[in-house]
């Protein structure tokens, strides 16, 4: 399975990133069966990390949590149900 990670802005459909960050970054791009997620909080915030199919429709909710600032570097396994394509 590979996937391509692409990052949404302010003028996407879907809720995106915040200007609470100053750095966020998803590799490897394209993906098969794990993906790393970086970035920098600059104060506290409710960090919610989802994936999108190309149709809007989520396909998994990876973290949902309270984080204080700092700086967060996770890995997160794909689901292995995943169709290879594009996701958000």
């Amino acid at each position: 399975m590979k996937m391509t990670i692409i990052v949404g802005n302010a003028s996407t459909a879907i809720p995106s990133v915040s200007d609470n960050l100053s750095s966020f970054t998803v590799f490897p791009d394209p993906a098969s069966e794990q993906i790393t997620v970086s970035y920098t909080l600059n104060s506290s915030a409710l960090v919610t990390i989802r994936l999108f199919n190309t149709v809007g429709v989520e396909v998994a909710n990876i973290l949902k949590e309270s984080q204080l600032p700092g700086q967060y570097q996770n890995t997160y396994s794909l689901n292995k149900n995943l169709a290879p394509g594009l996701y958000l």
